[in-house]
């Protein structure tokens, strides 16, 4: 499973280093891949992105943060917007 979460996935606070409630519990307890972003993108690119990744996964076999790093490598050669793609981050429990 994967959970794709803007913004980090956490509320807006003034300390948004400090990660509390329920998004705290439910990454503690998750057994699986979390791709977070720090800010905003848009659903197109992000949808794209994520086809290039699992192609990755699926096809050429990588892990699941080698697949996301070829599909953010192969976004920024081909032109594509860097606020798409460059705060896009995985975490791999």
């Amino acid at each position: 499973m994967e959970i794709i979460s803007c913004n980090g996935g956490t509320p807006n606070s003034s300390n948004p280093e400090i990660s509390s409630g329920i998004w705290t519990s439910i990454f503690e307890r998750f057994n699986g891949n979390v791709i977070v972003c720090r800010w905003r993108v848009p659903t197109k690119d992000t949808v794209s992105m994520m086809d290039k990744m699992h192609d990755n996964l699926l096809n050429e076999k990588m892990s699941f943060g080698e697949a996301l790093l070829k599909a953010q490598k192969d976004m920024k050669n081909s032109g594509e917007n860097q606020l798409s793609w460059a705060g896009v981050e995985c975490w791999i429990n």
